[in-house]
C-alpha cells in the first residue's frame, strides 16, 4: 500500500512538468559530475561542483573547495569556467577533437597555467585525433615549451611577422610572412 506523499510523488514525475524536470535533473546531475572530475583535475580531490533546482526550479550552483574561501581569484575563476566548458563538450558523445583556447590563462599565476597546461595535454593525449591550440598575446606566459608537441611564435618586428616554429626534436624553423 502506498502512502500519500509517495503516491503525489508519483503524479508530479508523471505530469508534463514533471518529465520536463526529471530531464533537466538528470542533465544537471550529469553535467555536475563531469564539472567534478576537471574541477579536481584543477584543483585537487577535495573539490566539487553542485548543481540543484531550489524550490522555485530556479537553477543553483556553487564549487566547494578547502582551499577556495569566499571570492575566488581571476585565475581560479577562469580554471572554473575552462571545468565547464570541459564538461560540456564532453556532454556530447561526436565532440569535435578540437580546443582552441584564445587567453585562456589569462589572470592566472604560475602553477595555475602549469596545471591547465598539464590538464589539456593530458586531454590531447587522451584520444589520437584530438588537438589542442593554446593562443597567447605574453611572450613569457608559455616559457616552458616542453608540454607541447609542437610549439609556433609569430614576431612582428617593423611591419613583418615572423613565424618561429619549434618541435619536440628542438629543430627550429623560421617563415617571414609579410603584412599585405
Amino acid at each position: 500500500r502506498l502512502d500519500g506523499l509517495y503516491m503525489k510523488s508519483i503524479i508530479q514525475w508523471t505530469g508534463p512538468r514533471g518529465i520536463q524536470t526529471y530531464i533537466m535533473e538528470h542533465t544537471i546531475k550529469k553535467l555536475a559530475a563531469k564539472t567534478t572530475y576537471w574541477l579536481q583535475r584543477f584543483f585537487g580531490e577535495e573539490t566539487y561542483f553542485e548543481a540543484g533546482f531550489d524550490s522555485k526550479e530556479r537553477l543553483t550552483r556553487r564549487v566547494v573547495s578547502p582551499g577556495l574561501s569566499g571570492v575566488m581569484s581571476g585565475g581560479q575563476w577562469r580554471r572554473v569556467q575552462l571545468a565547464s566548458f570541459l564538461a560540456w563538450k564532453s556532454m556530447k558523445a561526436d565532440a569535435f577533437p578540437l580546443l582552441i583556447m584564445d587567453e585562456c590563462c589569462t589572470s592566472m599565476d604560475q602553477p595555475g597555467i602549469e596545471v591547465v597546461q598539464e590538464t589539456l595535454k593530458d586531454w590531447s593525449q587522451d584520444g589520437s585525433s584530438r588537438t589542442c591550440y593554446f593562443i597567447t598575446h605574453e611572450p613569457g606566459q608559455f616559457r616552458d615549451t616542453s608540454v607541447y608537441e609542437n610549439h609556433l611564435r609569430i614576431q612582428n618586428k617593423r611591419g613583418r611577422s615572423s613565424l618561429i616554429s619549434s618541435r619536440a626534436s628542438n629543430k627550429k624553423q623560421r617563415v617571414t610572412v609579410f603584412k599585405a
